[in-house]
């Protein structure tokens, strides 16, 4: 039985798991900052998560009707593809500015995490334009966290120009799956031309 799953990733699997007669496994959903915790007399290998995010580690003890004074902890890995916990957002400006874009995302293991510039061409067809490339305007910035299993990166562009306009992919990836979101960013020549409902 899976332990659980998201969209873009396969289930979530132990690599090992202690079978017995009453158990108590608990699972940390660390995107939702919660705890989950399941009684069964199946084996750990049995039980699913109530949180479809679940992911991080868990842990399996015998458990009789009262709490042993030292149980016997079994500790397994779970792994889940990864997980987008705060997209970039769209951004309007004008020539010359210094803007970035912003990615959070998590996954087990941690993923990498990379930025493309999405082309579109005529009849809908697109290719994707690996960043930073030579653009002596534009960097890339990775670091790990802010939480265990995730990283967060950022596109830096200074100054903007009009060349810079389009969509921009944040890409993460692991060995149980992946994920992207995108945003825009539209180039404009004075800042009157933003709409009020815009940022910048």
């Amino acid at each position: 039985m899976p332990l659980g799953s998201h969209t873009h990733n396969p289930a979530l699997v132990p690599s090992a798991f202690k079978s017995g007669s009453f158990l108590l496994l608990t699972a940390w959903a660390p995107a939702e900052g919660s705890l989950r915790a399941l009684e069964t007399q199946a084996p750990c290998s049995q039980f699913q998560f109530l949180e479809p995010r679940a992911a991080g580690s868990c842990n399996c003890r015998e458990s009789p009707s009262q709490p042993p004074a030292s149980p016997g902890w079994s500790v397994f890995s779970l792994f889940s593809g990864p997980s987008i916990v705060t997209p970039p957002k769209e951004i309007w400006n004008v020539t010359g500015a210094k803007i970035y874009l912003s990615c959070e995302v998590m996954g087990i293991p941690t993923p990498v995490l990379t930025w493309n510039k999405i082309i579109r061409g005529q009849y809908g067809v697109q290719r994707l334009e690996l960043l930073p490339g030579d653009r002596d305007n534009l960097a890339i910035q990775t670091r790990g966290g802010p939480e265990k299993h995730e990283v967060t990166g950022w596109v830096l562009i200074s100054p903007l120009s009009k060349e810079d306009a389009g969509e921009y992919e944040c890409h993460a990836s692991n060995s149980k799956g992946e994920a992207t979101a995108s945003a825009r960013i539209t180039v404009v020549n004075a800042l009157h031309e933003i709409p009020i409902t815009k940022g910048r």
